[in-house]
């Protein structure tokens, strides 16, 4: 009895020490964080986006500065950007079908859909991570740094135009929302905290777009940095929308 007990003691512990044993892959890595943003059925993220765009011979050189919120479809996005020697900041609070925007003397306020926002204002409301194959996943190898584990990917055709309609407000602000736009290859690198959570995404891709015949290409660089991922932020109206003009009727 005493050696059957024993035997069962000992199963147990191996089971034990291989379940503490298990090692983090790209692939549990990048499925956890999907779900996780799933889940919390919001995000909030710091984003800094370098673009670089040069036509005619001439390059002009963008910075641009975003926190992103969302929480179901309510979503905030103060944006901070420098073109051309000058700064402009944005602030657009989407709540419960009214949009609050905030650009330097102008507060104005509107009752709109979802949908229109996006389409009109360029609101980046969503994010979701590029979309990848389990295949893709299996054949990269991850990186230990410190505490920190990452990996790097390259994406190529659909995958990279899936990922950039997400962000199509700001290749559109750049190049117009009627130019035509191609992507080449999109270089991600990943990289998670010691409890194999998603803290950045790092991400490189070339893009040219024809505007009337004349070609540009864009270089751009965007940074993410996850801000408790799996947690929607509390998103409300600004404290002084009383203030803010209503457009709604205009």
């Amino acid at each position: 009895m005493k050696t059957r007990i024993f035997a069962l003691l000992t199963a147990l512990l191996c089971l034990l020490m291989l379940a503490s044993c298990a090692q983090d892959t790209p692939q549990s890595l990048y499925t956890d964080a999907a779900e996780q943003l799933k889940a919390a059925g919001g995000y909030e993220i710091n984003a800094k986006m370098d673009i670089s765009v040069s036509v005619a011979g001439q390059t002009q050189d963008v910075s641009m500065d975003m926190n992103m919120k969302a929480n179901g479809d309510n979503s905030a996005v103060n944006t901070k950007m420098e073109l051309m020697g000058q700064n402009m900041d944005v602030d657009v609070v989407y709540v419960d079908g009214v949009a609050y925007m905030n650009q330097g003397d102008s507060k104005v306020k509107t009752t709109v859909s979802l949908e229109e926002l996006q389409e009109e204002a360029g609101m980046i409301s969503s994010f979701e991570l590029p979309g990848m194959s389990e295949e893709e996943l299996n054949e990269i190898e991850l990186t230990k740094d410190g505490d920190n584990s990452s990996f790097t990917v390259t994406l190529t055709g659909d995958e990279v135009k899936d990922f950039m309609n997400h962000m199509g407000s700001l290749t559109e602000s750049m190049a117009g929302a009627d130019a035509t736009l191609s992507f080449g290859d999109m270089t991600i690198t990943f990289t998670f905290d010691k409890d194999s959570a998603l803290t950045n995404m790092k991400a490189t891709v070339t893009a040219t777009a024809t505007v009337q015949g004349e070609e540009m290409t864009m270089d751009m660089s965007m940074d993410f940095d996850f801000v408790n991922i799996g947690t929607a932020p509390t998103i409300s109206a600004p404290a002084d929308a009383d203030s803010y003009t209503d457009v709604s009727e205009q």
